[in-house]
């Protein structure tokens, strides 16, 4: 394994796993703070990159789990970032190697169940054994014709969803009545589209243009509700032509490049992580209909 720092894996303990080192370039120092921590040293054949493969499952995991949705702004966050996923990792984290269990052992929680309840319409029973309640809400959606070829779009939505029959005392923090994970309260979205005949330039159908502006309310992360996603606006567009049969066009989404978060994690109190949305995409696409 190719160490890239002189304090590697920043207290992570890999369960039932031995690593291999190459202990010429690093030296007994790695290979002794490795037997502190329990992990036993086998070092690499020479030329045998395919040995490295338990090294590279722990680092796969932290960027799988951790890194990939976070941007980091310095070396000191991003050690912070990492105590608090070696802190997960240690203590609640399941591992194969552990029977799909978490170095700190807990007993099974058979509340739940992998199959569907009776009926889908009272609730969706989940394996973490809590369920999230049927949504209740409504959407209004309205279109106003303005003029010939020129319309204009809108709708709003609200929807109330929260966790139910949580376990007391769950790793997952989840407590019965906590807002169901990235479920808005409220989304809306207001628009236009303007089509005119193309048949001035001698062409058969119509020239058009659309855009709209959507909102995402504020909802929150994760089951245990330890943070919020804040709200958001995305503006998208279209220009082109159609026919009967094919549509040329010109597309713009998120066209003020918005950056936005669409997915969140917390990792403990001081360590929290989100998944930014697209960016900016302009293009040009067709579409053909047989």
């Amino acid at each position: 394994m190719h160490v890239r720092s002189r304090k590697p894996f920043l207290g992570i303990r890999p369960q039932n796993t031995s690593f291999a080192i190459v202990t010429v370039i690093y030296g007994s120092l790695v290979t002794r703070r490795l037997r502190a921590m329990g992990i036993r040293d086998k070092p690499v054949a020479p030329a045998s990159p395919w040995q490295n493969g338990f090294a590279e499952r722990l680092i796969g995991s932290i960027r799988r789990e951790c890194l990939d949705h976070i941007i980091v702004l310095s070396e000191m966050h991003l050690r912070q970032i990492l105590r608090s996923y070696a802190r997960y990792y240690n203590d609640i984290r399941t591992h194969r190697s552990l029977n799909k269990d978490a170095p700190v052992a807990r007993p099974v929680q058979r509340t739940g169940a992998s199959n569907r309840s009776p009926s889908s319409a009272d609730s969706i029973t989940t394996t973490s054994g809590f369920r999230f309640s049927v949504p209740t809400g409504g959407e209004l959606e309205a279109t106003l014709r303005i003029a010939r070829g020129f319309e204009l779009l809108g709708g709003i939505g609200v929807t109330h969803a929260e966790l139910v029959n949580v376990p007391l005392g769950g790793a997952t923090g989840a407590k019965d009545g906590g807002r169901v994970p990235n479920v808005p309260p409220l989304t809306a979205n207001i628009g236009f589209q303007y089509q005119v005949s193309a048949a001035s330039l001698r062409l058969a159908g119509d020239f058009f243009v659309w855009g709209n502006y959507q909102f995402v309310g504020i909802r929150a992360a994760d089951v245990a509700n330890s943070f919020d996603l804040p709200s958001y606006g995305v503006v998208n567009g279209k220009l082109g032509w159609k026919a009967q049969s094919f549509d040329a066009y010109v597309f713009a989404n998120n066209l003020l490049d918005e950056r936005y978060e669409v997915f969140g994690q917390s990792f403990g109190p001081t360590a929290q992580s989100v998944r930014v949305g697209q960016g900016r995409l302009v293009g040009i696409g067709a579409t053909a209909r047989f």
